[in-house]
């Protein structure tokens, strides 16, 4: 095995799939209406909570890898504010499946180039939680910022 191979090293792989993610992303956008997107992998919340989803939602905010400064705790109910949180969960989102996708096709060069198996592993562990797991994140806040406007929109506050 080629250990100075760089694409050897899932956690390179990783970082170079968020970078072409937070590059492609931008682009997307131009052609998707983000405030419009209503798409979950999963209907019910109790889906997300089974596999563990609250847990990395937990050790994101608790731990050093919240690496996106847009998004914040909401602390008021206001409805813009509420939007705005919800396009930034939609953008970060969008952004992990780009580079789980990316990630995806680097698994498949490898085995194409006759990577090893463990390497092959690694990656697609590697690819599950830190592309996967993150974008059912997103979803997951997403939905509950949706509660949050919906409620707000009853009560009459606005932005």
């Amino acid at each position: 095995m080629d250990f100075a191979n760089p694409f050897h090293n899932s956690i390179f792989v990783l970082l170079l799939s968020w970078t072409v993610g937070a590059v492609l992303e931008p682009l997307l956008r131009r052609f998707v209406n983000y405030s419009e997107v209503e798409t979950s992998l999963f209907r019910r919340s109790r889906t997300y909570e089974l596999i563990g989803v609250p847990f990395v939602r937990w050790v994101i905010l608790r731990g050093r890898l919240n690496c996106n400064p847009g998004l914040k705790r909401v602390k008021n109910g206001q409805i813009e504010t509420l939007v705005e949180t919800r396009k930034a969960l939609t953008i970060a989102e969008f952004g992990h499946w780009i580079g789980f996708v990316v990630m995806l096709a680097a698994i498949g060069a490898s085995i194409v180039a006759g990577v090893p198996s463990s390497v092959l592993a690694s990656h697609f562990v590697v690819n599950v939680l830190g592309n996967a797991y993150l974008s059912l994140v997103q979803q997951y806040n997403r939905r509950r910022v949706d509660r949050l406007i919906a409620r707000a929109e009853r009560r009459g506050i606005d932005g």
